[in-house]
């Protein structure tokens, strides 16, 4: 999910189109594994703590998204929006942001040199 569609209004995800799904499980994995290491730093700010709300929000909404995808109850073709949760902040991604390649580079370059996966 990228930009702020988990709680985004105006646009809507239709069910049984070819890969939704599929791409809905996979952020759930990313950001499940992002909240593990984020709960397993050892920080603990304000700012951190709202981190981890956010990726426990985030989950929460795409495991909600997944239900409703894979309901056998909802015909293929169906408009989905999520409920409008006010003061719902969730942690966003953008896979075309501009640098974003340079920026995958150097992690997995960073990854290599400690023989640690980070993301």
């Amino acid at each position: 999910m990228y930009g702020n569609c988990l709680s985004c209004r105006s646009l809507v995800c239709i069910k049984g189109a070819p890969a939704k799904l599929e791409n809905v499980k996979a952020e759930l994995v990313r950001t499940e594994r992002l909240l593990a290491k984020a709960t397993a730093a050892p920080i603990q700010t304000e700012t951190h703590d709202a981190w981890i709300a956010s990726y426990i929000a985030k989950i929460q909404r795409l495991t909600n998204l997944i239900s409703l995808l894979e309901c056998d109850q909802i015909e293929d073709g169906t408009p989905i929006a999520l409920a409008q949760v006010a003061g719902l902040s969730l942690p966003q991604y953008d896979p075309v942001q501009f640098g974003k390649r340079s920026v995958e580079i150097t992690i997995a370059q960073h990854e290599r040199e400690i023989g640690q996966t980070i993301l």
